[in-house]
């Protein structure tokens, strides 16, 4: 029998109780199985049995570059469901299989770097759009990863779970801090959607996802296009196992033809838009470069094709962007407010290629317009701040973030208020002004350049706005068209 009759929670939250032994490590980059104990509400509430809590059985590794060495206390999963929880994981739509649990604060303090980037994907891509040409898109255009804020509790092997007092020692004993579940890019109805898509029997015809990254044996190679140092293109679903050796030469050799329409200083543009969506690679390059990312255009890049034609997108892994300076520090060139990062940053050189079309050069006006200048955008200053503001008061709120410093694996900035510090930093690099530093007394400018508006250090959103009509004039002698 149990002593506690009820336990009050403040927010979503995952058990995660191993099924088999992982070792002495713990959970680590071979999957392990697990039961999951989770409870959905965005808003908490009050268990009054264990059978509150919902329970799906899963798999799951540690993933990704910067969280797997043995020195990092806080790793970000990859994690796969036994059977489809029906839209009930966290809230979460279908998905049985790929799901990311990210680490969140490890890499990013504010938290808010990869909800804000994914955000502001989501919110254009599903609002219909017609192109300056007159090509409409439906709402769902666009898609990026959607996600929940949790905190996860990482237990022992077996340990028990059986009544109220269990899972009261557990939120004691346990804590493991914030995380976000992020569904994982991957073909599928509510996530990148490929009509007739079998990733077990792969077609060039039909399509698939591609990637840019340090690259693995589990995807097919494509040729290689200047993709930068250490960095592949591959087919990243279907995995390479499920491709015949025919349909592997036919995926190569679709790629290098479409690749290859980018070589050299002359373009077939009439061609090269039969091949090409250039909105939603407008709109990829408008998101990148208000994140300004080191990894962006190099790694963790994504984009698709349907029926041979390639598609931009969606984004991935933003937490080191939007003016990281608890993690690159106040003078690093990805920090600083200015300039345009595909002129330093690229592998898939069709990037600065692509800014030499006029047609391109103006969907990337009229997007910018559309959605930053116009009041209330969702990519004008005054929208960002209030999403921002909105996640941290949720963070805040809850005691997310005050039980994340007390008690969670990871060591945070010698700050007296980290996450609001941090918080306020994004802030500044969008909209100006200055960085906290290492102590909340030492600020540094965003950048050298004033806002000639502001008297203040330009923010990066008034920058594109300040410099987007010269760069797009000079790349492709675009002129915006008289209002």
């Amino acid at each position: 029998m149990s002593d506690t009759t009820s336990i009050s929670l403040t927010n979503p939250i995952i058990i995660v109780i191993p099924t088999e032994d992982p070792g002495a490590g713990g959970i680590g980059s071979v999957d392990v199985k697990v039961n999951y104990y989770y409870y959905s509400n965005v808003n908490g509430g009050t268990l009054t049995a264990v059978s509150d809590l919902d329970q799906v059985s899963a798999s799951m590794h540690v993933r990704g570059e910067s969280t797997a060495g043995s020195t990092v206390h806080k790793k970000q999963y990859a994690v796969s469901l036994d059977s489809d929880p029906a839209g009930n994981f966290l809230g979460m739509p279908h998905g049985k299989e790929h799901w990311v649990f990210n680490d969140a604060g490890q890499v990013d303090e504010s938290f808010i770097r990869n909800p804000l980037a994914f955000h502001l994907q989501n919110s254009i891509g599903t609002t219909a759009y017609t192109t300056p040409g007159g090509s409409a898109y439906a709402s769902q255009w666009a898609w990026a990863p959607r996600n929940k804020y949790f905190e996860m509790y990482l237990c022992d092997y077996q340990t028990p779970i059986a009544t109220l007092d269990d899972v009261s020692s557990i939120l004691g004993t346990y804590y493991h801090g914030i995380y976000i579940l992020m569904e994982k890019i991957r073909e599928q109805g509510s996530r990148i959607d490929i009509p007739n898509f079998d990733r077990h029997s792969p077609s060039t015809d039909v399509g698939f996802v591609i990637q840019i990254n340090p690259g693995s044996d589990k995807y097919l190679p494509l040729p290689s296009q200047n993709t930068g140092a250490g960095n592949t293109t591959e087919v990243y679903d279907p995995k390479k196992k499920h491709f015949t050796p025919a349909e592997e030469t036919t995926a190569k050799n679709w790629y290098s033809g479409w690749a290859g329409q980018f070589e050299g200083s002359t373009y077939t543009w009439a061609d090269i838009a039969k091949t090409t969506d250039y909105t939603t690679f407008a709109l990829y390059w408008i998101l990148n470069e208000i994140c300004k990312d080191g990894d962006g255009y190099t790694k963790s890049y994504y984009f698709y094709q349907i029926a041979k034609k390639v598609y931009g997108g969606p984004l991935w892994d933003k937490n080191k962007s939007f003016g990281n300076a608890t993690l690159r520090g106040t003078s690093d060139w990805f920090v600083d407010t200015t300039n345009w990062l595909y002129q330093k940053n690229l592998s898939g050189y069709w990037i600065s290629v692509l800014m030499k079309n006029t047609d391109y050069c103006a969907i990337i006006w009229d997007l910018w317009a559309k959605f930053y200048t116009a009041d209330g955008g969702v990519l004008s200053y005054s929208s960002m701040e209030k999403f921002i503001n909105d996640q941290y008061t949720y963070l805040d709120s809850a005691n997310m973030l005050s039980r994340n410093q007390t008690s969670g694996p990871n060591p945070h900035q010698p700050w007296a208020t980290p996450y609001l510090d941090a918080k306020n930093n994004l802030l500044a690099y969008l909209g100006g002004g200055y960085y906290f530093a290492n102590d909340e007394t030492k600020k540094a400018p965003v950048s050298s350049t004033i806002d000639p508006n502001t008297k203040e250090p330009i923010g990066r959103l008034a920058w594109i706005d300040q410099n987007l009509q010269t760069l797009l004039n000079t790349t492709s002698g675009f002129t915006p068209p008289a209002s």
